[in-house]
Order: C-alpha cells, then structure tokens, then sequence
C-alpha cells in the first residue's frame, strides 16, 4: 500500500475535530496506510498560525498535530513538476493556488494518494488520485 498525502484542508479539519476527516485518519491508520504532510501545507498551516488571534495557542496546537505524522519534503523534482501544473492550468484558463500546486506536484511525483476536502482545484491535475471523505 502506498503512502497518503495530506492535504491542509485535511489537516485544519482534523485540528478542528471533523469527523469525516477524524474517520479517515483512523481508517488510514488501521490500514497501515503511511501518512506524510507535504512541506508546502505546512507552510499554509504556519503561515495561518501566525496570522491567527492567538498565534502561540495556534502554534501549540500545529506542534501537537505534526508530532504524530512524518513530513514529505518540496525537492527540485517537485517544482519541476509544479511549474508544470501551473502552465497547463494556466493554458487552460483556471486559476490553480501555488500551494495547491505544489502538494499537487510532490503526491503526482511520488505517485501517492493525496487526502483533500478540496477535490474541485486538485481534480484539474492529471493522474492525482485524490481521496476525499
């Protein structure tokens, strides 16, 4: 079984105990299903921290999240891939958030399953097998 991409929606709805994504964590974790947060969401994740109300309480709680799951880096050979999905949405006429693009790029490169809530942006990716809960 290969390894499962998170993606920050999931990760932000499980910090805020939604039971799709709870469910899904479980199922992949019974299954024996690796988990990897890409370094792109962890960005996002960060970044929202630090813009929060309470950055330190927010900090606090991103540090207890990513505790429990091992990261994926951004490499060279992703942001090839990524400047890839950016031109071909762009050709296409649909806007593609670079974040996106890049969790995009590292799951299509090494070709795991990656988790979003965010199906309708990542479906534009050819070959991302997307799980959504």
């Amino acid at each position: 079984m290969g390894c499962v991409i998170l993606d920050t929606t999931f990760l932000l709805d499980l910090m805020r105990g939604d039971p799709g994504a709870r469910a899904l964590l479980e199922q992949a974790e019974s299954g024996s299903e690796p988990l990897r947060i890409p370094a792109p969401a962890l960005a996002k994740l960060w970044e929202g921290a630090a813009r929060s109300r309470h950055p330190p309480r927010e900090a606090d709680r991103l540090r207890d999240l990513l505790l429990a799951m091992p990261q994926a880096p951004f490499t060279g050979e992703h942001a090839v891939a990524c400047g890839r999905i950016l031109a071909a949405a762009e050709r296409a006429g649909v806007a593609l958030d670079p974040f996106d693009a890049m969790v995009a790029a590292l799951a299509s490169v090494e070709d795991e399953t990656l988790v979003t809530r965010n199906a309708r942006d990542f479906e534009r990716v050819d070959g991302l097998r997307i799980r959504t809960y």
